[in-house]
């Protein structure tokens, strides 16, 4: 259901790419491993310096692939919105 969720998101803005069920995974595991390893920005897991890049996010998900993920990922479809509702995107 997400991924259906995510690929309606995607046409609705006309960005069409491939999310896979593997891919929302490590893009959630990211999310966790990022609470406990602590960086200014979140790009900076895949940069090359040893300070910041972590070796099992970079092999896991590309920086872009995740980028994408974080901009498309909804978990309410926009077309069964109900427009009184202040919180219902959130």
């Amino acid at each position: 259901n997400l991924i259906v969720q995510k690929q309606i998101g995607c046409k609705q803005k006309n960005k069409i790419q491939t999310v896979s069920n593997s891919t929302i995974r490590y893009f959630i595991g990211v999310l966790i491993l990022s609470g406990y390893v602590h960086v200014p920005r979140s790009r900076m897991f895949w940069v090359k310096e040893q300070d910041a890049h972590n070796d099992l996010i970079a092999t896991a998900i590309s920086r872009d692939k995740f980028d994408f993920v974080m901009k498309h990922l909804y978990f309410t479809d926009n077309n069964f919105l109900v427009l009184r509702d202040k919180f219902a995107k959130i």
